[in-house]
């Protein structure tokens, strides 16, 4: 290994950028070549084996390589998870504890081969989690206790896929606000079986 090239690892999501130059670290008293480890920069390069190097020192050069490789594959592995996944659902849960009002509106219409009644669409009005009422867009009426369930808040929307990804259902098909992590479309199984297909619009802040 030659220690005059640099090594660079840029983190996904952020405008910073890690690089990594390498130096040398020579054993006193032992006239073999030293191991090249990646550090601040600033160390000057060196071109030198570590094949004769004691353990100690080769060690250490892994663990740095290791640790690195350790920690990029587990932003990669966040960033990359599928929409349905249960880190997707952690992360978009964790977006939407940090950007929640603690009073809005919100807009639930369901897609089924059912009453209208059952389908919407519904403005559900929330403050402090609760809701405070529930009323149908086009005639402005409420909606029956029958069919509150079926227009749930954006946490009780959260629980609707926790169950789903649980349960196994397929097709699962989740879309997120990138902004406050709720959810914008549901897809809970094959729509052509009368699976329900959730469509979530008009968050507004109170």
């Amino acid at each position: 290994m030659h220690c005059g090239s640099a090594l660079s690892a840029f983190v996904v999501g952020s405008a910073n950028t890690v690089a990594f130059e390498p130096r040398c670290i020579r054993a006193r008293r032992v006239a073999i070549p030293a191991v090249c480890l990646p550090v601040r920069l600033g160390r000057a390069p060196c071109s030198r084996s570590a094949t004769q190097l004691p353990i100690r020192y080769r060690l250490r050069g892994a663990y740095h390589f290791v640790g690195l490789t350790a920690v990029l594959a587990l932003i990669v592995a966040a960033c990359s998870a599928p929409a349905t996944s249960p880190t997707a659902l952690t992360m978009a849960r964790a977006r939407w504890a940090e950007n929640a009002p603690t009073a809005y509106s919100v807009t639930i219409h369901r897609s089924c081969e059912c009453l209208p009644e059952m389908s919407g669409p519904v403005v559900v009005e929330v403050r402090n989690k609760i809701v405070e009422s529930r009323r149908y867009v086009r005639s402005g009426a409420a909606v029956a206790p029958t069919y509150d369930e079926l227009f749930p808040t954006i946490d009780g929307l959260f629980a609707i896929i926790d169950a789903a990804v649980r349960d196994g259902t397929r097709p699962l098909d989740v879309r997120y606000d990138p902004t406050r992590g709720y959810p914008t479309r549901i897809v809970l199984g094959d729509p052509a079986m009368d699976n329900p297909v959730y469509s979530v619009s008009e968050l507004r802040p109170q």
